[in-house]
């Protein structure tokens, strides 16, 4: 039996995620053994992409800001660094241009766009 269409289009999107953790420096957040790195996917699925627009069509940026950043930040082993319970401490106890800047840095990751492409535009 061959493999189904969805099958295929699953494995080429966990093939083309998995291959490429990226990582962010964040000094403001590390300690004395130097800046907390965050790992990401550059990639979001779409169930991640739905949940972030929904906050991002009702004019909440913060919230969809922070609901990627609990998405997509992970920890040397490829485990979630936040949990969707902090959600209402990042509202309350984060800085935001902190957390701007880490979102801004993961999308334009997101935004696979080679220097050739680029000149062309």
């Amino acid at each position: 039996m061959s493999e189904r269409a969805i099958d295929k289009a699953s494995k080429h999107f966990s093939n083309e995620i998995l291959g490429n953790l990226k990582n962010i420096e964040v000094p403001e957040w590390g300690d004395d053994k130097g800046p907390m790195i965050i790992y990401y996917y550059p990639k979001m699925n779409f169930a991640q992409q739905r949940k972030v627009g929904e906050f991002f069509s009702k004019g909440d940026q913060a919230g969809g800001l922070i609901q990627t950043l609990i998405y997509r930040s992970l920890d040397a082993n490829k485990k979630p660094l936040f949990a969707q319970a902090e959600f209402k401490q990042f509202e309350r106890d984060v800085d935001p241009d902190i957390v701007l800047n880490i979102c801004n840095r993961m999308v334009v990751d997101d935004v696979d766009i080679t220097s050739e492409e680029a000149e062309k535009n």
